[in-house]
């Protein structure tokens, strides 16, 4: 049984296209308009997918040139996006998730980054236990737990087999803040529970940068507007 060639299958099927196993590969190329020009790093490997962007260090190498490099400079190993170019395919084994991540400590005396997880990537607690990603509360059928209606529901933190090595390979330069959010619910009221996170941080006086993942990323935009 090939898992891996399965879900190659299955997304093309879905998609038709190519993709990263959630999203189609050439939405990635858009979003809001630049006035300068846009760039763009591509990286295609066994251990790439719209789950595991940061576990590998060339990506990893690659968002820390993007934060260091000013606007309009052109970024070590990006290229400039041309009019109607199209993505190539990212497509991987899904592996199972889990285990926490978690930083909130700022120094004051190093520039500070936010990473913002994707569409449930962050863990969530039903009275302080946990229910995604615990796989045993699954198999008991406790994930009603966290149906949409109900309350006393916390985001701890990230997942970690997605975002621990991108947050250890950013500590070394950045003080570097999670901020794991309750996806279920819509963004606006998260917005303003971001910008009093902001808020907080610009008393530091230290540049912050922000990463945001997936629905991390439209999270930020809601914030912006």
């Amino acid at each position: 049984f090939n898992l891996k060639a399965l879900l190659i299958i299955a997304s093309r099927l879905f998609f038709t296209k190519n993709n990263d196993l959630v999203v189609n590969t050439a939405a990635m190329y858009r979003g809001a308009q630049r006035e300068g020009q846009v760039q763009y790093f591509f990286n295609e490997a066994s251990d790439v997918d719209h789950f595991h962007y940061f576990k590998n260090s060339i990506t990893q190498q690659a968002i820390l040139n993007a934060l260091k490099t000013a606007e309009n400079i052109a970024i070590p190993d990006f290229q400039l996006l041309q009019k109607g170019a199209a993505g190539l395919d990212r497509n991987a084994v899904l592996k199972l998730e889990g285990g926490q991540v978690f930083s909130n400590t700022v120094t004051g005396t190093k520039p500070i980054v936010i990473v913002l997880p994707g569409i449930m990537g962050s863990n969530l607690s039903y009275n302080d236990k946990l229910v995604w990603i615990n796989y045993l509360r699954f198999l008991a059928g406790e994930m009603q737990k966290i149906d949409i209606k109900s309350t006393n529901i916390d985001a701890p933190s990230l997942i970690k087999t997605s975002y621990d090595k991108l947050v250890k390979y950013l500590q070394q330069s950045y003080d570097v803040v999670t901020f794991a959010f309750d996806w279920r619910i819509q963004l606006n009221s998260t917005a303003k529970l971001f910008k009093d996170k902001i808020e907080e941080l610009l008393t530091y006086k230290q540049p912050i940068k922000i990463i945001g993942h997936s629905m991390g990323g439209v999270l930020v935009r809601d914030f912006m507007i």
